[in-house]
């Protein structure tokens, strides 16, 4: 497994899928700067964790050949010891910084067991326990469904609407191993085997109707992107808030939108051999990002360089030099360490 996506990628990589993996990698970065990213926080939490559960869906059915135990001890390879290794090197990294004592460090070993949502030492690291979840509840749906995507994405909705009118896994997760969240997110994931097959197509030589057919939507996917970033969705939202569900289904088509527009942002990017083999690197990303929150702003203070983020494009700028410094320097350190024990 080469990455957060399991499955048939691993053998031949197609190549936007991985382009897609960067950019939402890199906004995984920039948005857990949270306010100092201007109008681009609300807006990257409205795609940013979907897009991954999206594209790791993928390859949901890929290995349907094979049984249950065998998945399940695979996706605990791919997903849970990668879990452990990289928390375990933030818990390192953290207690370091702040010379914490045994009495600091147990509850961070408690963070990382429980696996909450946004609790865990490393913050992205929810993500993995999260996942491992989700495609170990939609092996079981599928099998019991007679390998029926559709059944299964219809049951993931019904899952969806009932999480969120019940738990808030948003502003309040509270389910050991991110269950609240996995489930909350899960349509996403059931989505991507249903719209892999109509999304993976030779993108420049397909017919000059489907290029008018792609033009049109693009139009209106870019149009629907910009509202929502500049915000100017309220009126709609206000005007619809009564209507049954809608207040719950709304953040589900606004992802879905989104994801549209990283997905031809992706094609477009694509030309960019280096972006491609960095989202390759996704789960070691995901796995780095607190550690290079943490040492990099401690290198430059070693240096005696100012260090400072106060506006959005710095913080653009400075999420980009943390995913070149993990790419180049700490994601070949991190897979001599870990490589034998996970395949990432």
């Amino acid at each position: 497994m080469n990455s957060i996506v399991c499955g048939a990628a691993a053998s031949k990589r197609i190549t936007w899928i991985d382009t897609l993996k960067f950019i939402g990698m890199y906004s995984i970065y920039v948005g857990h700067f949270l306010s100092l990213t201007g109008l681009s926080y609300a807006f990257i939490f409205a795609y940013g964790v979907q897009v991954f559960f999206f594209v790791s869906g993928f390859f949901a059915v890929s290995q349907e050949e094979y049984s249950f135990s065998q998945t399940f001890l695979h996706r605990v390879r791919s997903l849970l010891v990668p879990y452990v290794c990289f928390s375990v090197l933030a818990v390192i990294v953290i207690s370091i910084q702040n010379n914490y004592g045994l009495e600091q460090v147990l509850p961070l070993v408690k963070q990382t067991v429980l696996g909450m949502r946004n609790q865990t030492p490393a913050i992205a690291l929810w993500f993995l326990p999260a996942l491992f979840i989700m495609q170990i509840l939609y092996d079981l749906l599928y099998r019991f469904c007679r390998k029926n995507k559709w059944i299964v994405f219809l049951i993931s909705m019904v899952i969806y609407i009932a999480v969120a009118i019940w738990v808030d896994p948003i502003g309040q997760p509270k389910w050991i191993f991110s269950l609240d969240s996995a489930l909350y997110f899960f349509p996403f994931y059931a989505m991507g085997p249903l719209l892999y097959p109509f999304l993976n197509f030779d993108w420049k030589n397909c017919s000059i109707q489907k290029k008018c057919g792609l033009g049109i939507l693009g139009s209106f996917i870019l149009c629907v992107t910009l509202c929502i970033y500049f915000a100017k969705m309220l009126p709609f939202y206000q005007l619809c808030k009564d209507i049954p569900l809608f207040p719950v289904l709304y953040p589900f088509f606004t992802a879905c939108v989104l994801i549209g527009f990283l997905y031809i942002l992706a094609r477009f990017l694509d030309v960019f051999p280096l972006l491609r083999r960095m989202g390759q690197k996704t789960l070691y990303f995901c796995g780095s990002e607190t550690i290079l929150k943490i040492i990099v702003p401690e290198l430059f203070g070693i240096c005696g360089l100012p260090f400072t983020l106060n506006n959005p494009l710095s913080v653009y700028l400075y999420g980009l030099m943390l995913m070149f410094l993990g790419y180049f320097v700490l994601i070949p350190v991190e897979e001599k360490l870990f490589g034998r024990l996970f395949k990432a």
